[in-house]
């Protein structure tokens, strides 16, 4: 499966998974099909982040549509949702990696780049991804030639949560119906499938998927506000 098709099956499923928080009485599989998307994209995001021909580039893009979701949905509809904020910081600690490993001799360097790292951990808490976003740039891109041991570890971080959860009343019931981001888990599927190959690339898929984020959803927003104009969307 190239980089295109599993872009594009993200994108669809991120819409059924916005369409199912913003528009009322929608089934919830919806946004269980949704927990899936966000690992694809930060998988995606490491690969491209290899594959760039310039990094900063890449990474001042992220943060440009970063500053037009937080301008549009967060300011202007008030809503949380801004993933790409999420993604330019993972990158802005992949670089930070990359620099501390081009200058292994440089213990001030090493450092300073060390303390940026922690940052934008701090920082990332924070953001939509939380620590998920997090955890899985650092293992898609420590893990990204040891496929085993980026499954293992990427079914732990999707699956932390549960022990924790044994032992509460209606255990099941709050897995499936209140906590269930565990279900990311299944991404590794569609993300096994890859083959490395970036499919279908032009000029206007490079910007579609950046673009249709904000688009789809004020259109979702929109749709949902007129069904349930009594709803706090805005």
């Amino acid at each position: 499966m190239s980089a295109f098709a599993l872009k594009s099956i993200a994108f669809v499923l991120m819409v059924l998974d916005h369409i199912f928080y913003y528009i009322k009485d929608t089934p919830i599989i919806f946004t269980y099909l949704g927990r899936i998307v966000a690992p694809i994209y930060f998988y995606l995001l490491v690969e491209s982040f290899f594959h760039t021909r310039n990094r900063k580039k890449f990474t001042i893009r992220l943060f440009s549509f970063a500053f037009i979701v937080m301008f549009v949905i967060n300011f202007m509809f008030k809503q949380p949702m801004n993933i790409f904020l999420s993604m330019a910081l993972g990158v802005c600690m992949l670089n930070l990696i990359e620099f501390i490993k081009n200058n292994k001799g440089n213990i001030w360097k090493i450092l300073i780049s060390c303390i940026g790292i922690i940052l934008i951990i701090c920082i990332s808490l924070y953001t939509e991804a939380t620590y998920l976003g997090i955890g899985m740039m650092l293992i898609f891109y420590f893990f990204r030639d040891k496929k085993f041991w980026m499954i293992l570890s990427y079914i732990v971080l999707s699956l932390i949560d549960i022990p924790f959860l044994i032992g509460i009343p209606n255990f099941i019931k709050y897995i499936f119906l209140i906590n269930y981001q565990w279900m990311m888990v299944f991404a590794i599927i569609p993300i096994m499938l890859y083959n490395g190959k970036p499919g279908l690339r032009n000029n206007f898929f490079k910007y579609f998927f950046y673009i249709a984020y904000p688009v789809h959803l004020i259109i979702i927003l929109i749709i949902g506000n007129t069904i349930n104009p009594y709803l706090e969307y805005f």
